[in-house]
């Protein structure tokens, strides 16, 4: 029943569940939205918004639906995680104090860490350039005390290096 084919003695689910499978279940678990577009909802406040961590890129430990690459910012070495747990691209604090361009962002941020920590994000590198293996980025990293990795890329970058879409709810 995990990957949605018919069932058979001999049937086997993929390790993986497959994307439309998830936007059945999504569909399936938000029927109510349509009574509540008739009251226009309000957008929360921006320091209400909470990006989101995952245990994984807090604790360091090799978690499913991640992978691990060496790369470079600048002329540094950096250990890079890249995990759809996550929900934006961060850099730690400690590389970013060796970068330029740091901007503090006009409103903090909340990040909600798997834990139940709670972590702010103050600052951001803006359109920061960065590579893995001579293949060249640039990304917004926003700055989090990080101790397991350097950079964690998350879903916006997923989002916008693949031909997956990633609906936010």
């Amino acid at each position: 029943m995990r990957c949605g084919g018919r069932w058979a003695r001999d049937h086997q689910c993929p390790p993986q569940v497959q994307l439309h499978v998830v936007q059945e279940l999504l569909d399936i678990l938000h029927v109510d939205e349509d009574v509540d577009a008739a009251v226009p909802a309000e957008e929360p406040p921006i320091d209400q918004v909470f990006l989101q961590l995952s245990l994984a890129a807090i604790c360091g430990t090799v978690q499913p639906r991640t992978m691990c690459f060496w790369g470079t910012i600048g002329n540094q070495h950096v250990k890079i995680l890249l995990d759809s747990g996550s929900s934006h691209t961060f850099i730690s604090t400690s590389v970013a104090d060796h970068c330029s361009g740091i901007q503090q962002l006009p409103v903090p941020l909340q990040v909600q860490v798997a834990n139940g920590e709670v972590l702010t994000c103050s600052s951001y590198i803006p359109a920061a350039s960065w590579s893995i293996h001579n293949c060249q980025f640039t990304s917004d990293l926003k700055v989090l005390p990080l101790t397991s990795y350097d950079m964690i890329l998350g879903l916006d970058w997923l989002e916008a290096h693949s031909p997956m879409e990633v609906h936010w709810g």
